[in-house]
């Protein structure tokens, strides 16, 4: 009899993997070992594991989310901002005012340039990492940098500027019990607590 890793329904004479002696309830959805109901854990998929490859992240608060989101759009796009308005101070002097606004995007690309390297080396904005927090797979394994840069962030932008109604959903979705916004979902990620 096979067993479906969502069924608790007990295999036929299986055996938990760690506790040989108890029956087991269910297969673990990532190495395949039957599993207890001691050893049984249940993911943030809904997908059910076994104690040794259960994901034990926690998720990471809102507040938090909201707080790492605004530093990296502070980070961004303060320095085309600065320059900008300093630019238009001198727009009567031609000498001074381009240049300005010329510093100013390249500083802007320069800080989305950094932030696409922290993220490929932690999974972690500037503002992720200020509030230790991180982006991961929804099985609790690393994301990878184009899975994080295109699906979470330059998809929903892109659709986001088209259909601006999507800037306002997407964000609410982060109020269900698994505090995923609508890009989270797209990715298949998760925002996590990290403990270093």
């Amino acid at each position: 009899m096979s067993l479906d890793p969502l069924n608790d329904a007990s295999p036929e004479g299986a055996r938990c993997a760690l506790h040989e002696d108890v029956l087991a309830i269910a297969i673990c959805s990532r190495c395949g070992s039957y599993a207890c109901a001691e050893c049984k854990r249940p993911g943030y998929d809904a997908s059910v594991y076994c104690v040794g490859c259960a994901p034990t992240h926690q998720l990471a608060e809102r507040g938090t989310r909201f707080a790492a989101n605004l530093i990296d759009q502070i980070v961004v796009y303060a320095p085309i901002l600065v320059l900008g308005i300093l630019g238009g101070m001198f727009e009567d002097e031609d000498s001074a005012a381009v240049p300005l606004i010329l510093l100013g995007i390249l500083g802007t690309l320069g800080a989305l340039v950094f932030q696409c390297v922290r993220v490929h080396q932690s999974g972690q904005s500037i503002g992720k990492r200020m509030m230790r927090i991180k982006v991961v797979r929804l099985d609790g394994s690393r994301a990878d940098t184009a899975r994080i840069i295109v699906l979470r962030n330059v998809i929903p932008t892109l659709v986001g500027s088209f259909c601006s109604v999507l800037s306002i959903v997407d964000p609410m979705f982060i109020f269900g019990n698994d505090r995923r916004c609508l890009h989270d979902l797209m990715a298949d990620t998760i925002v996590v607590n990290v403990d270093e």
